[in-house]
C-alpha cells in the first residue's frame, strides 16, 4: 500500500523534488516541505534556472524566518540574493 510518505520518499529518490514538495504541502508537513524546496533551489540555482530557484524560494522563506530557523534563512537569503 503506498503512502503519502512513500510518494514523497520515492520523488526524492528519483529526483523529483518539486512532486516530493507538494506530496509534502498537502500531507500539511511544513518543515520538511521548506527543506525540499530549498534544496531544489539550491540545484537549480547551480543548473542557472535562477527564475525558477526565485520561486521556491519565495515559498520557503518567510516559512523558515517564522519558525526561526536561522540557518536555513541565511542560506534562503543567500540563494536569493544569488538570483537577483
Amino acid at each position: 500500500m503506498r503512502t503519502p510518505w512513500l510518494n514523497a520518499a520515492t520523488a526524492i529518490a528519483s529526483g523529483d523534488l518539486r512532486m516530493a514538495a507538494d506530496i509534502l504541502a498537502d500531507m500539511g508537513e511544513l518543515p520538511d516541505e521548506a527543506y525540499i524546496r530549498l534544496r531544489r533551489a539550491d540545484l537549480l540555482m547551480a543548473e542557472g534556472r535562477r527564475s525558477e530557484a526565485k520561486i521556491e524560494l519565495d515559498r520557503t522563506h518567510p516559512f523558515f524566518r517564522t519558525v526561526g530557523a536561522s540557518r536555513y534563512v541565511s542560506e534562503a537569503e543567500k540563494l536569493l540574493a544569488t538570483s537577483a
